[in-house]
């Protein structure tokens, strides 16, 4: 990361709070030591959500967000009957930036692969800008390796107040520590009900958060290029502070430090505290080791516990996973990886202080389990870690992450050596999840001595811990081997996969056009056996496909069908290209030619008015430079521009359409340059599904003969046009 400015202790300044026997090691494990004023533990969305709201009422300068999603129509209080009434983010954050003049609002969100992203908000880009206030700034953060998420979850006011952990302020995440199975205020914006989701989040005051803050104006500047100026003034030591009036300190004046994730990219170093500290804490616990985590599959970590596990007097391991991940996917994958890392650990628990559980809620659809969501450890009593680090190997080394841990010295909220806060937070973690009261678990545990044998007296009630058995299903070997590929330790460049296969030297135009081509068939071939591999997938079979076809052709609404088709695919960008085809397929040649020119047209012009009504400041702000010069063009010179567009693509379709409405072309020559722009292409994809088709089902030599003119007219055509252009 960039230097931290002036205001914030060195690593020396540091040393004095650091001892020889402490876990956290600046610039070692961690970024850098320092002393909170205040910390405490908010389990579940419901206390987050409520502090978050309380903290940012009190805002004075700004307000930073920064996360792996976000929804601006989350509610962020909801009452006992539902959500109605409640608190919308968006609503409530341009409320403040409307009544505090002063007040300034950053959000940088990951710019989330999109295929991976159908559950988000849609155009969350443009709705998060909330009718574009000038005190609410918005951005997606791109800047990661290919592949790569931006994990973190944070939030800080004024410089003053921070919090981070496994919550982002979106959707399906409000829940009460109670996970009740018939609560229907767990609900998505959309009216979807969703599972119990259990979470955890640390609130700091004081040195630490403003440390977060300069992490965020760091990010942004990286980002964006903006630098974004410190806070003018402190708050009084506290005496006015944003901290929460619901929150009471769990612990006063402790030691905090900040661990990190950035994988190395473009000009980016790479940080790797995060793994780092995993193993350090592992190493140093004496008596246990308590974690809550997503997933399990982080090859490093993994062997650690294993090789704690195999000494005579080593610590307690307890663990807390989910009973499945979210998705046929992840569960094909990362669960199959994670039940195998399950078997090595118990392979190793020669002397039987390994204790693996889900949590279970009798009463709930599906699995009767509770989604485990939370990025937790507590090692012995001295030691506490909240973050959005997962336990797989992309939170130690591939996605960017943030987390805090604390270091114990036996103050507690009330400077009284009387209560243990690691020993009180794990109680109160086992208590929820055993569906007791963490006075029957501290019970348990001193009668037992044992945190693992506490458990198993306190287990077997309508909600409770069951022990994890896993489930290796007959691929396990074949996602072992491509791990790398499913859960990366490290980014990997493209390059590096088609090294093998590349010539040395400079690639010629024609070679990259080449590995271009094959990449889109791979990658088409990898989606289609995906696809058929899904549940999903399984539905659509070639003969129901047929059956579907058959049906919009015979039926007097084609055309409607085929409008709603375009519609709806502009909106969520799927490629003009492939509508085309697959109408063609469906429709036949000649009427699917009609057809797809009509679409083609209609979604143009309505992603057209969309621009429009956005406006050109809007565009413009979310747009890159790329864009912006795409939008002069086009206001130059009309139906020339668009046409010149629509035969050589320089954009998506839809950006196209969008950049076009905001910029100063009239809609009649915007209409007429995409109509001709259109048809050449059209043209084209007809003939080559038309010949296509016919080789498929009369493979001989008069179709091949046909189809291979077919194909050097269009590659003449297009090869022509290119030439001609360039030229001009």
């Amino acid at each position: 990361m960039h230097p931290l400015s002036a205001e914030l202790p060195s690593a020396g300044e540091n040393r004095n709070i650091c001892k020889t026997n402490n876990i956290l090691i600046p610039e070692t494990n961690c970024w850098q030591l320092d002393r909170a004023e205040k910390l405490a533990f908010l389990i579940d969305a419901e206390a987050y959500f409520q502090a978050f709201r309380e903290a940012a009422e009190q805002a004075q300068e700004h307000i930073y967000i920064c996360g792996w999603d976000i929804d601006s129509r989350m509610q962020l209080a909801r009452n006992k009957q539902a959500d109605c009434g409640s608190l919308q983010l968006g609503i409530f954050l341009s409320t403040l930036a409307e009544e505090k003049k002063d007040l300034q609002i950053y959000i940088l969100i990951w710019d989330f692969v999109r295929f991976m992203g159908i559950d988000r908000e849609w155009f969350s880009q443009f709705k998060i800008s909330w009718n574009n206030h000038r005190n609410i700034h918005f951005h997606m953060d791109r800047l990661h390796p290919v592949g790569a998420s931006v994990h973190h979850k944070l939030v800080v006011v004024d410089d003053t107040v921070a919090c981070c952990g496994g919550l982002d302020l979106t959707k399906a995440r409000w829940d009460t520590p109670a996970h009740a199975p018939d609560d229907q205020r767990r609900r998505t914006p959309d009216g979807h009900w969703y599972r119990p989701h259990h979470d955890a989040q640390m609130l700091v005051e004081g040195l630490p958060a403003r440390r977060l803050g300069s992490y965020f104006r760091d990010r942004w500047q990286q980002v964006t290029g903006e630098q974004l100026s410190s806070p003018t003034s402190q708050k009084d030591n506290g005496k006015n502070s944003p901290w929460p009036a619901s929150v009471r300190p769990d612990i006063r004046c402790c030691r905090t430090a900040i661990a990190r994730t950035q994988p190395q990219h473009e000009k980016l170093p790479g940080v790797y505290e995060a793994e780092q500290l995993y193993l350090d804490s592992i190493r140093s616990a004496n008596r246990s080791i308590y974690i809550e985590n997503q997933y399990l599959t982080a090859s490093k970590v993994i062997e650690a516990l294993a090789r704690r596990l195999g000494e005579p007097k080593g610590p307690e391991i307890i663990l807390v996973l989910p009973y499945t991940t979210d998705g046929w996917l992840s569960q094909t994958t990362m669960d199959t990886l994670r039940d195998k890392a399950v078997i090595s650990l118990q392979e190793a628990d020669i002397h039987n202080r390994l204790g693996i559980f889900y949590a279970y809620q009798e009463g709930l659809e599906g699995d009767d389990t509770i989604k485990i969501h939370s990025k937790l450890m507590i090692v012995d009593n001295r030691f506490i870690r909240v973050g959005s680090s997962n336990l797989n190997n992309r939170s130690m080394g591939f996605d960017t992450e943030c987390d805090l841990a604390v270091e114990l010295d036996g103050e507690t909220a009330d400077g009284e050596d009387t209560a243990d806060p690691a020993e009180q937070l794990r109680t109160t973690l086992l208590a929820e999840h055993l569906g007791t009261t963490p006075a029957a678990v501290r019970q348990a545990v001193q009668r037992t001595d044992s945190i693992l044998r506490a458990i198993t007296e306190l287990q077997g009630g309508s909600r409770t811990l069951k022990k994890f058995n896993p489930g290796v299903t007959p691929s396990v070997d074949f996602i072992a081997e491509e791990q790398q590929l499913f859960d990366p330790e490290r980014p990997v460049e493209p390059k590096r996969f088609l090294s093998p296969w590349i010539p040395r030297g400079r690639l010629t135009s024609a070679q990259l056009r080449l590995l271009q081509a094959v990449g889109v068939l791979l990658l088409l071939g990898g989606l289609a056996a995906v696809w058929y591999q899904s549940p999903t997938g399984r539905l659509f079979t070639p003969n129901r496909l047929q059956d579907l076809a058959d049906l919009l052709v015979k039926s007097d609404y084609g055309w409607l069908y085929v409008a709603a088709a375009y519609l709806f695919g502009s909106l969520v960008m799927v490629p003009i290209t492939l509508l085309i085809s697959l109408t063609i397929l469906v429709f036949g040649t000649y009427k699917g030619f009609a057809f797809a020119l009509f679409g083609s047209v209609l979604s143009g012009a309505t992603t057209y008015g969309l621009g429009r009504v956005l406006g050109r400041q809007t565009v413009r702000a979310l747009a890159g430079d790329t864009i912006n010069n795409l939008s002069r063009k086009l206001g130059r010179r009309g139906v020339l521009s668009t046409f010149l567009v629509r035969l050589v693509p320089v954009a998506p379709y839809t950006v196209v359409n969008i950049v076009a409405g905001a910029s100063h072309i009239r809609f009649t020559d915007f209409l007429l340059g995409t109509l001709l722009g259109m048809l050449p292409g059209i043209l084209a994809i007809a003939g080559i599904v038309d010949r296509g088709y016919a080789l498929f089902r009369e493979p001989n030599l008069f179709s091949i003969a046909t189809s291979l003119a077919v194909l050097a007219l269009i590659l003449g055509s297009w090869f022509l046009i290119q030439k001609k252009l360039r030229s001009d």
